[in-house]
């Protein structure tokens, strides 16, 4: 069964999005920056903080769950004959992984219970808050793409 061509899009090229959510994050901690209380309390700051976090705990369980016990237990995987290990795959699971999305959901929803939804003006919170909506958009894309090619799903 073949995906909707935007699913797969969607997959193929959501690394760019994944790194562009610690780009943002390090840009926001260049001087002058605001002080240390304001630093991550823009929904877009606070999207791309979050982001980042869970991409990298996501890849170190995905990485620590295929070394299992032993570093040598790595596999390759045929994918329309291209050989990927199952290292790769693991990594570009955690880029492009639904567990993001809803922690940058979980992040936004507190916060905007807590009353501290105050966007700037910036540049980089109003990208942070594109990249944000771009996470929440990918938990429908991975359910319908894990639906459709549950071999693939990370």
């Amino acid at each position: 069964m073949r995906l909707a061509p935007i699913t797969t899009r969607a997959v193929q090229y959501w690394p760019v999005v994944a790194a562009l959510s610690p780009t943002l994050l390090a840009l926001r901690m260049r001087r002058p920056r605001p002080r240390r209380r304001r630093l991550f309390a823009p929904p877009g700051v606070t999207a791309c903080a979050t982001a980042t976090i869970a991409i990298a705990l996501k890849g170190l369980m995905n990485v620590l769950d295929v070394l299992g016990p032993s570093p040598l237990s790595l596999a390759w995987i045929e994918l329309d004959h291209i050989r990927v290990s199952s290292l790769t795959l693991a990594t570009i699971g955690a880029l492009s992984s639904m567990t993001v999305g809803i922690a940058v959901a979980a992040a936004w929803g507190s916060t905007a219970l807590a009353g501290r939804w105050r966007p700037e003006s910036s540049w980089i919170d109003r990208a942070g808050r594109v990249l944000g909506l771009l996470w929440l958009a990918l938990i429908p894309i991975r359910l319908h793409f894990n639906l459709f090619c549950p071999c693939l799903s990370g």
